[in-house]
């Protein structure tokens, strides 16, 4: 369940930037029963007075959600902060961490800013995927590297034994010989198989903003995107 993350985004006003950024992301995986690391990261434009940086923790395995100060301080100066938390092996399920930034601008004027920035986690018996922008995210991924795959057994069964990082690699190659190929094959695909057009339909529809859609679109069009849920 997602903790209950209230406040600014990193990018609330459109193309308008606030001062500063934050990111949250999985820095690595032992195993896909071990132990995670979440990194997050945090960089000002403009001079801090004063400002925490804290992670807001779903319910993980029975305890509580709760909020985790990774960094506090009054640097009067720029500000540039990574910080990890570790966290032991979740339970198969779907967590929400949120990274909070709030600071107070140097300057006699200056009022509090907050910006936000969301680590979604599908844990799976066999792997685990991530998002910055939602859940559904994580499904349009996994969508298009299955259409990907699909794309590529077409033209080389072989491939079906590769890697990620191998298909990945060949895929590039085949975008870079023939930009929008593989756009194009994934609407021949649509046109052609009523789940995975239905499929696509369903994910479309659950989006709240165009580029969230990363690259699977009704039109067959591509696009890749971030933003804050």
């Amino acid at each position: 369940m997602d903790p209950p993350v209230a406040g600014p985004s990193s990018h609330p006003y459109g193309k308008i930037r606030l001062p500063a950024d934050v990111s949250i992301g999985l820095a690595q995986t032992d195993g896909v029963a071990g132990p995670l690391t979440i990194t997050v990261s945090v960089s000002s434009l403009v001079a801090v007075d004063s400002g925490v940086l804290t992670l807001r923790i779903p319910e993980v395995a029975g305890e509580p959600n709760r909020t985790e100060v990774l960094w506090a301080g009054t640097p009067h100066d720029f500000v540039t902060q990574t910080a990890t938390y570790h966290l032991q092996a979740p339970p198969v399920g779907r967590y929400c961490f949120a990274a909070v930034f709030e600071f107070m601008p140097a300057g006699d004027d200056a009022r509090e800013v907050a910006l936000s920035d969301s680590l979604y986690m599908d844990v799976r018996p066999d792997a685990i995927l991530t998002s910055n922008v939602s859940f559904d995210q994580i499904k349009r991924l996994e969508l298009r590297r299955e259409l990907e795959r699909r794309i590529l057994r077409s033209l080389k069964p072989g491939i079906a034994i590769a890697s990620e990082e191998d298909a990945a690699r060949e895929t590039a190659r085949l975008e870079a010989a023939d930009p929008g190929f593989v756009a194009r094959k994934m609407a021949e695909i649509r046109a052609t198989d009523p789940n995975v057009a239905r499929r696509i339909l369903e994910l479309n529809e659950c989006q709240s903003e165009p580029m969230e859609d990363a690259g699977i679109q009704a039109d067959g069009a591509t696009s890749v995107g971030r933003a804050w849920k």
